[in-house]
């Protein structure tokens, strides 16, 4: 009976911590399609305005080439986005605060990189239809 009771609890503790992870592995877009025929300076104002709607302050830093940083609270992070008329791309390149080691980073990176994923893609498909 102890030996059920220390192995159900093991069980427990470990069960636990498995769903306390704060991390994961970096979620990087790379080369999304873009299937319509948009100039390269549509592409760009989709992907700044996706950016003031999600949260994150872009700067162009050449044709092709958006930096782009967010702040919540005491955390930070800096993405590149690199695109043509055909594809875009989403790379992490630094945070703050944000737990990255070996390539994970708190939960929540990934989340506000997918939710300016999806507004880049809705904007897109909003500048098609223009």
């Amino acid at each position: 009976m102890k030996n059920t009771f220390i192995a159900v609890s093991c069980f427990l503790v470990l069960l636990a911590l498995i769903g306390c992870t704060r991390t994961a592995p970096v979620h990087n877009i790379e080369d999304q399609a873009i299937d319509y025929n948009l100039a390269l300076s549509v592409v760009e104002t989709a992907i700044l305005k996706a950016g003031v709607e999600t949260g994150w302050a872009m700067t162009v830093v050449k044709p092709g080439v958006i930096e782009a940083s967010i702040n919540i609270r005491v955390h930070k992070a800096d993405i590149i986005i690199s695109y043509s008329e055909k594809t875009y791309s989403i790379n992490y390149k630094n945070s703050i605060n944000l737990l990255y080691e070996n390539g994970n980073i708190h939960k929540n990176y990934n989340m506000w990189v997918a939710a300016l994923d999806q507004r880049i893609r809705i904007n897109l498909i909003d500048a098609r239809s223009k």
